[in-house]
């Protein structure tokens, strides 16, 4: 089922877009292909079926201490994942080693 743009408003009162994107039940796999481990099969990212549940990702939304990652670190994540790496201590580490903090600023 296709997205309507439906939301769902987190513990904290944050609008989460009800989609596969944003379901505790997704998962990647090695290809980075988006499957549900509750239904086993592939999945599109704005995909929504009546067994959607809110990641505790999404559910926490709201409680962090407001700082915003580097893109270039972000862009350095899904490089490292691309290569097969998960790991994503060594993965920051590996980056902090060479560039400093992950985030704009630090606070």
């Amino acid at each position: 089922m296709d997205n309507n743009n439906k939301f769902f408003p987190n513990r904290h009162g944050i609008r989460i877009v009800k989609c596969c994107s944003s379901c505790e039940y997704k998962h990647f796999d090695k290809g980075n292909q988006r499957i549900c481990v509750h239904i086993g099969c592939l999945v599109r990212k704005n995909g929504l079926c009546k067994d959607w549940k809110m990641s505790e990702y999404y559910d926490n939304a709201g409680i962090g201490d407001g700082r915003v990652k580097k893109k270039s670190y972000l862009d350095f994540v899904g490089k490292q994942r691309q290569e097969g790496k998960t790991n994503i201590a060594e993965i920051r580490a590996e980056y902090e080693k060479e560039n400093g903090s992950i985030y704009l600023s630090n606070k």
